[in-house]
C-alpha cells in the first residue's frame, strides 16, 4: 500500500487550476502554506519521514506524505502537529499498525472527525468503519468520493458539526460508503 500510495501521490500534477490537467492548485492563503511548512518541519523533528513531496514553490505546496513510526503516536506524550491540526494543504500522514485496534484507537484520539478511509477486506473494513468517530467513512475507494444527496459534515470540531440544513432529510448521522 505504501509504495502504491507514494507512486500515486508522485504522479499528481501541480499547477494552474484553470488547466484541466492540474490535480493540485496553489494554496489560497499564505497562512495555510506557513502552517503546512511548520507542520512538516515539526514532523521531521518528531520522527516523521517524508516519503514524497515536501517541496514548496511560490504558492504551490507539492503533495506530501509523511510516515510516522507508530510508537511516536501510540506511546509519545504529545502528537505531532500534522496529526493534531487540520492541514488545508496537500500534506498527509501515514502510520502502519499491527492491529485494527491500534489504528482505531489512534484515529479516534482527536477532536476532529470529518472523514476517514478504510482499505481492506469488506467485512474487516466495515467492522473498523463502525468503530470510527467520523462523519464520512469511505471503504476501498478514494477519500475524495462524494455524494451530493447526502450531507457532508463531521463530528467534534470538524466540518461545522454536520450540514445541519440537510440533517433532517436523512436518518443516519454516520455514513459508510462501500465501493
Amino acid at each position: 500500500f505504501r509504495s502504491r500510495l507514494v507512486e500515486a501521490i508522485g504522479r499528481l500534477r501541480v499547477g494552474d487550476p484553470a488547466d484541466p490537467e492540474t490535480d493540485i492548485g496553489p494554496l489560497a492563503r499564505r497562512e495555510a502554506l506557513e502552517l503546512a511548512l511548520k507542520g512538516l518541519r515539526a514532523a521531521e523533528e518528531e520522527g516523521g519521514k517524508v516519503l514524497v513531496g515536501g517541496r514548496v514553490e511560490g504558492p504551490f505546496f507539492y503533495p506530501t506524505l509523511v510516515e510516522f513510526p507508530k510508537e511516536v503516536l501510540l506511546h509519545g506524550n504529545s502528537r505531532p502537529l500534522l496529526w493534531r491540526e487540520e492541514s488545508f494543504a496537500p500534506v498527509r500522514s501515514l502510520v502502519v499498525f499491527d492491529t485494527p485496534e491500534e489504528a482505531v484507537r489512534l484515529a479516534n484520539d482527536t477532536s476532529y472527525g470529518l472523514g476517514a478511509a478504510v482499505f481492506g477486506p469488506t467485512e474487516a473494513a466495515l467492522e473498523i468503519a463502525r468503530q470510527l468517530r467520523a462523519g464520512r467513512i469511505i471503504i476501498n475507494e478514494s477519500p475524495l468520493y462524494g455524494d451530493v444527496h447526502l450531507p457532508v459534515g463531521g463530528v467534534g470540531d470538524s466540518g461545522l458539526y454536520g450540514a445541519t440544513h440537510k440533517i433532517e432529510e436523512v436518518t443516519y448521522v454516520k455514513r459508510i460508503h462501500l465501493s
